[in-house]
């Protein structure tokens, strides 16, 4: 098996297609945050992901899984590795959380894969530090529970009860992603576009819009916004509650924001979001 990094589109394509799959809604968040933690290799979540399937489908089909599958640690960080030409310790921690996340998905129908789920468990700890196996799992575990462990385990077991095979689907899925990529809307390019912060701030301000949900929904405010700039709706709507709060970094980009706005001469613009900034 061999990893794939994945473009734009193709991200946007597993997305959308396995959004609701159980085994990628219960382990994105996670995986999201691992992807900005390990800076030296990120790895996005639709990678993991796709990764992860191809191995499980393997499981699914293979008659002698005890074997087949003796060195996996070694077979999932070669291929890691292969591509990450910066730190092992990356190539390391990646292979323990994709391998903890077969793990989880395996023991869901624990009397079939007792004698496997075993052996992954054994392979990590030969690999990394004694306490990084149980944060893996911990962090996991908690972001299933949010998601509903039964509603996680009925909708594993149904997979692997049946003639569905992800992997399969994954390779027409992507195939299909080389139109999206070369009809690519805005939301795909890598531009300089205003980021959502700063749309948001512009709106606050200049169209006198309120993000409080006690005074307008935030839902429509993010459809419209999403109407005129070609952002995703879901993409403004997340960074509204982080506006609201006005952490650090948000007032960076309001500071940058009034810049731009004395830039091309909107200076009572400008001096009306920094007197605001100056209230904080």
């Amino acid at each position: 098996m061999q990893m794939m990094t994945l473009n734009k589109p193709q991200k946007k394509a597993i997305r959308t297609k396995y959004a609701k799959f159980p085994l990628f809604e219960a382990i994105y968040k996670p995986l999201k945050s691992w992807e900005n933690e390990i800076k030296e290799y990120p790895l996005s979540p639709e990678e993991v992901f796709v990764m992860v399937m191809r191995y499980i489908d393997a499981i699914r089909g293979s008659e002698n899984i005890d074997f087949e599958f003796n060195s996996i640690w070694d077979d999932i960080y070669s291929e890691i590795n292969e591509h990450n030409q910066k730190t092992e310790r990356a190539s390391e921690r990646w292979t323990a959380i994709l391998l903890s996340i077969i793990e989880i998905f395996l023991l869901q129908k624990q009397f079939i894969y007792m004698g496997l789920t075993k052996n992954i468990s054994e392979q990590i700890v030969k690999h990394i530090p004694p306490q990084e196996p149980a944060n893996i799992i911990k962090r996991f575990i908690t972001n299933m529970a949010l998601y509903g462990d039964e509603k996680f385990k009925e909708g594993v077991i149904t997979y692997l009860e049946s003639n569905i095979i992800v992997s399969q689907e994954i390779d027409e899925v992507l195939a299909d992603s080389k139109n999206l990529e070369e009809s690519s809307t805005i939301e795909f390019e890598d531009d300089s576009r205003m980021s959502i912060v700063k749309i948001l701030l512009l709106a606050q301000y200049a169209l006198d819009i309120s993000y409080d949900p006690q005074i307008q929904r935030q839902s429509e405010i993010a459809a419209f916004l999403s109407r005129l700039t070609g952002y995703e709706r879901g993409s403004i709507r997340t960074k509204i509650p982080k506006l609201i709060e006005m952490n650090k970094n948000t007032i960076k980009e309001a500071s940058d924001l009034v810049r731009e706005l004395q830039a091309i001469g909107a200076n009572q613009l400008a001096k009306k979001i920094s007197l605001n900034i100056e209230k904080l």
